[in-house]
């Protein structure tokens, strides 16, 4: 077992200024820093197990449209918040788990060819390579007439494209699951990515399609019971 603590970094609040790092926590904690923009912050140091590390604070401006942050080894990004124009879909507000979901237009006529319509496109970027996931979170929904189905298309950094169906027949088992936690799920593997921005296209293959967020999981990202922490 270690007992850390840390002093100094005036200026910012933190979630825990000390604690124990041991087996049960994977000798890993995760500490909330938030800084309300007013003033300067000093400098400050951990000491754990009889070892001191400085910390030098610096603070870089988010660039306009930058993901999400990553919290708990999972980026958690919410479709609904970006550019929507050129594309077959459309904000619903006071649905899903960030507020607001979006829908494939209901006027988009059903295609077999997955790029038949132009992508929504999203990115994020990752401090550290890592093995990771996608998690696509729509909410639960039939398809919206006989002829048609409740399918994505999903291509990360210019690759393949995989077809991803949502579909559900009556009151099956999933279609059950799904009313109860109010998520339809699908997961793409995506393996090993490099550090740096990656992109994310979304195409619409048949209409009234509810998607309401993705995360972007990681090596030893939790199960959450409903949306992960954005912050």
């Amino acid at each position: 077992m270690n007992d850390w603590t840390i002093e100094g970094l005036d200026g910012v609040e933190l979630s825990a200024r000390a604690g124990r790092i041991d087996a049960s926590n994977g000798y890993e904690m995760r500490i909330a820093v938030r800084y309300d923009g007013n003033g300067a912050i000093a400098a400050g140091r951990i000491r754990c197990n009889g070892a001191m590390v400085r910390v030098e604070p610096v603070l870089r401006p988010l660039p306009v449209g930058a993901a999400t942050p990553e919290v708990d080894h999972i980026i958690s990004l919410a479709p609904a918040d970006g550019p929507l124009a050129g594309t077959p879909w459309e904000r619903v507000a006071d649905l899903g788990s960030r507020g607001a979901v979006l829908r494939s237009k209901l006027d988009l006529p059903s295609s077999d060819r997955a790029d038949a319509a132009a992508p929504l496109v999203l990115s994020f970027e990752l401090g550290n390579k890592g093995d990771a996931a996608l998690k696509i979170v729509g909410v639960p929904v039939h398809a919206l007439t006989s002829a048609s189905h409740l399918r994505i298309g999903v291509r990360v950094d210019g690759g393949a494209i995989t077809v991803l169906d949502y579909e559900t027949h009556g009151r099956s088992d999933e279609w059950k699951a799904n009313v109860i936690s109010n998520t339809a799920v699908r997961t793409l593997k995506l393996g090993m990515l490099a550090a740096g921005r990656h992109e994310i296209e979304l195409f619409a293959m048949d209409p009234g399609f509810l998607l309401d967020r993705i995360d972007v999981r990681l090596d030893g990202a939790p199960d959450y019971y409903g949306a992960p922490p954005i912050r």
